[in-house]
């Protein structure tokens, strides 16, 4: 009998024992936190649980390289490198943002803006403008243009920005420059005669004063406007000269020869 209350002690302390050295969890592992694959501004690649994220805001990536939680989220299925589940994030007050991030993930331009004869993409950190509705197409799909020119610095963000160049039409990379950065384009330039592009108008100069400060603000103080009158039905202005009455005469039988 006292043989087995002996026997029955030990295996209680035995037990107790076991027990005491048990430590609680505290929480996530070293395993478990998120893992920066790639981090640029406002660029964030993670791996997390199998699973890579695609991050776009800074405050949305410290929260999530803290907790690996996003809140609203587009999903990718296979498109990681490994066939991973690749998620990206969503912004409600930034519809792009999802659709910015998973170009510049899958490698493929992002359209920024587009209209006639005019196309602006996000492509690697860089920006580029094209005019050619073909050269645009294949830009699209391949992300590289032939022949470009280079404005470093010039994008919103200080992006640098690529120009396309047309060896037929030299004046192609003047024109996307003047639209992207909103300075008038030269048209035609002569002795009292000078004929501008600027927000969809065409403006006519016929003062060397005046062509020099439109040059530089794209502002006529006195001007008489006709509508459709350009190539493309663009409203013309011509400059008024209060010294001169019939300049605005002559620039417009000169403009409409």
């Amino acid at each position: 009998m006292r043989l087995t209350l002996v026997i029955f002690a030990w295996i209680t302390l035995l037990i107790m024992g076991c027990s005491t050295q048990q430590t609680p969890s505290s929480g996530h592992t070293e395993a478990d936190k998120p893992m920066s694959v790639e981090s640029e501004e406002n660029y964030h690649v993670w791996k997390h649980k199998g699973r890579i994220y695609v991050v776009g805001q800074e405050k949305t990536n410290t929260k999530f390289e803290k907790f690996g939680h996003l809140p609203y989220t587009r999903t990718l299925l296979g498109a990681g490198p490994n066939g991973e589940t690749v998620v990206f994030e969503v912004d409600k007050k930034n519809p792009k943002l999802a659709d910015k991030l998973q170009a510049r993930y899958t490698g493929k331009p992002f359209p920024v803006q587009s209209e006639k004869g005019y196309h602006v993409w996000e492509h690697h950190g860089r920006i580029y403008v094209i005019s050619n509705k073909k050269t645009n197409e294949k830009f699209k799909k391949f992300g590289h243009l032939p022949y470009t020119r280079t404005l470093l610095g010039a994008g919103p963000n200080g992006e640098t920005v690529v120009f396309e160049v047309d060896k037929k039409n030299p004046k192609v990379a003047d024109k996307l420059e003047s639209k992207y950065t909103g300075k008038p384009f030269m048209v035609n330039s002569e002795m009292g005669y000078h004929v501008w592009e600027h927000h969809g108008r065409i403006y006519v100069i016929g003062n060397e004063k005046t062509n020099e400060k439109f040059k530089k603000f794209g502002h006529l103080p006195y001007t008489r406007t006709l509508l459709g009158a350009g190539p493309n039905g663009e409203t013309v202005v011509f400059e008024v000269d209060k010294k001169n009455k019939m300049l605005a005469d002559q620039l417009m039988r000169r403009f409409q020869k």
